[in-house]
């Protein structure tokens, strides 16, 4: 019996909007239910509902904010190990239907979350504008970038208080606010220290030999130095275990080409198969010629 192989996701599929909506990111909203947790009211099971109404409200605005992220982040998205799967940076979700989704969520959000009134709203019309601040400028600007973020944490502490109709305590602002200062400015810094490193490694491999230990289709694993890194050919596709030259650094991607004797080489095997193809007896020259479009190695 023949395998069954799993289709690829398409761009209609749900399985696409969900990994784009990112719920492993939805456990930042639980904060919603702090108010309701430090009021110690347990056993008030409308205010229960009140408050899951609201954490799934922010689920769906934070959604929205990712996916919108993504269309602006697409290009430099495709140049990252990592992020370059997402569903809009991968191709698989176009960046207008992407769109359209953030917006449906976004009014999701603001259906869900208007039922508790005026200041409700007010709230979720201030998280949805900071979420679109922070992705269109505010994640640039060094500290600002970190308050924004701890800003979202209180509005999602403030917003869950509200629905469940409990004062929240200016302590607790005041701690959230401190806490996700330290905590992200820690991580953004680190993080950038991290990428200026991987950064300033990469500029010292530009000129060096290294290996392809795959097939760079346009990209795949290049092997330099003694560490594997992802590689772009930007002259077609290089076979596994060629000999290749690094000429320069796109992100996190190292950009390559065969070295000079190696694509001598391969010029030589591509001439070699041309006369071969010639001296077949029967084959007229347009024949030849599709052969040879064919049949061509991997670089001209």
């Amino acid at each position: 019996q023949a395998e069954r192989v799993a289709a690829p996701p398409r761009e209609g599929d749900l399985r696409v909007l969900v990994a784009a909506m990112r719920p492993q990111q939805w456990s930042k909203n639980l904060l919603v239910f702090a108010g309701i947790l430090f009021a110690a009211q347990y056993d008030e099971p409308a205010k229960w509902g009140a408050a899951i109404a609201a954490f799934l409200a922010y689920c769906a605005a934070s959604s929205a904010a990712y996916v919108f992220n993504d269309v602006l982040d697409a290009e430099q998205d495709r140049l990252h190990p990592l992020k370059r799967d997402r569903p809009v940076a991968s191709g698989i979700l176009a960046p207008e239907r992407a769109l359209g989704y953030a917006a449906l969520l976004a009014l999701v959000a603001v259906g869900l979350i208007a039922w508790f009134g005026w200041v409700s709203l007010a709230y979720m019309a201030a998280f949805l504008a900071l979420q679109s601040a922070y992705s269109l400028r505010l994640k640039h600007v060094v500290l600002i970038d970190v308050m924004a973020i701890a800003g979202l944490f209180v509005i999602r502490a403030a917003a869950g208080a509200e629905v469940v109709d409990v004062r929240i305590s200016p302590w607790l602002i005041g701690l959230l606010t401190v806490g996700s200062v330290l905590y992200y400015g820690f991580a953004l810094t680190v993080a950038q220290r991290s990428r200026e490193r991987i950064a300033s490694t990469q500029r010292g491999l530009v000129g060096l030999l290294g290996e392809t230990r795959g097939e760079l289709k346009p990209e795949g694993p290049v092997y330099v130095k003694g560490t594997l890194w992802r590689g772009r050919s930007n002259d077609g596709p290089i076979p596994p275990g060629t000999r290749v030259r690094v000429r320069g650094v796109d992100g996190l991607v190292l950009r390559v080409e065969p070295d000079a004797r190696v694509l001598a080489h391969l010029r030589e095997q591509e001439r070699q198969a041309h006369q071969e193809r010639q001296q077949q007896p029967g084959l007229e020259p347009g024949a030849v010629a599709a052969l040879d479009r064919l049949q061509r190695p991997v670089h001209r």
